[in-house]
């Protein structure tokens, strides 16, 4: 808990080192890191910080890679080069392995041997995150059966990521790879909704935490299979839940919808101080 402290209240000057000072940043080139993933990593609705990073963000790439991601900001804060930084909103496992979006590359044909370090976070969309978010949102959810064929695509997910994990350790032989797992967006079972989100009810919240405890207990289990490091920030990110007035998740309307739910620049920092924790281990 301290590193993640010390990752947000060290964030603004790491940055000012590693990412905007060209000369500066020639020293932290090694070693050499990456990243791959979805919008949780890529830093989807990150613009407090500046625009997306160039070409992310045009007419026929939406990627949308934050200069104040998660592995952005990790890299920074280990003083590693982020030679490679291939996350993608929206990203499945698929788009890692054979598919590329907006006509990139698949991301793990973007990594190499010369790798120190991969930061990773893959699963959420392809068990459905967006589906599920607007079921939450628009809908009494828990009457539905969205969260059910969640919970499914999830039974189903395992292969998948041994696949891409196996790509990833393929790809860069000898980095030290950290998973990522999902941030808790929910608060728990007792304490049930607040005020700051008025369309979620107890039953929704019971079942969006066996979800999310869920999906990260098997994104968990197969990276530690792969001899993988995990990153795992969800107990702190309980303290801030979607429920919260000090809330780590941006709140519908506030941001493009695309962002909704995604970490604030606080919860990256968050995520990038368990990427450095996980490092440690």
């Amino acid at each position: 808990m301290r590193i993640l402290k010390r990752g947000i209240t060290a964030l603004a000057a790491v940055m000012a080192l590693c990412v905007a000072v060209p000369t500066v940043a020639m020293a932290c080139q090694a070693p050499a890191a990456a990243a791959v993933g979805d919008s949780f990593i890529s830093g989807e609705g990150g613009l407090e910080t500046g625009p997306y990073l160039a070409g992310s963000d045009t007419p026929t790439d939406q990627c949308h890679r934050s200069a104040s991601g998660p592995a952005v900001l990790a890299a920074a804060i280990a003083k590693l080069n982020l030679r490679v930084n291939a996350t993608c909103s929206a990203a499945t496992t698929q788009n890692l392995l054979t598919t590329g979006q907006y006509g990139e590359l698949p991301q793990v044909q973007q990594l190499d041997h010369r790798l120190k370090y991969v930061f990773v976070s893959i699963g959420g969309n392809d068990v459905g995150f967006g589906t599920l978010v607007g079921c939450f949102l628009q809908a009494d959810c828990d009457q539905t059966t969205t969260p059910q064929q969640t919970l499914q695509a999830i039974d189903q997910l395992g292969p998948k990521l041994d696949a891409a994990y196996r790509a990833i350790r393929w790809a860069a032989p000898h980095a030290t790879v950290v998973v990522n797992l999902y941030p808790s967006l929910l608060p728990t079972v007792q304490s049930g909704p607040t005020g700051f989100c008025p369309k979620i009810n107890a039953g929704e919240v019971m079942l969006g935490n066996q979800i999310q405890d869920k999906l990260n207990a098997t994104i968990a289990a197969h990276a530690m299979r792969h001899g993988f490091k995990v990153a795992d920030v969800s107990a702190q990110a309980r303290r801030h839940n979607i429920c919260t007035n000090v809330s780590w998740f941006y709140q519908p309307g506030t941001v493009p919808p695309a962002a909704t739910l995604h970490p604030t620049a606080l919860g990256r920092a968050a995520l990038a101080g368990a990427d450095v924790v996980a490092l440690q281990q």
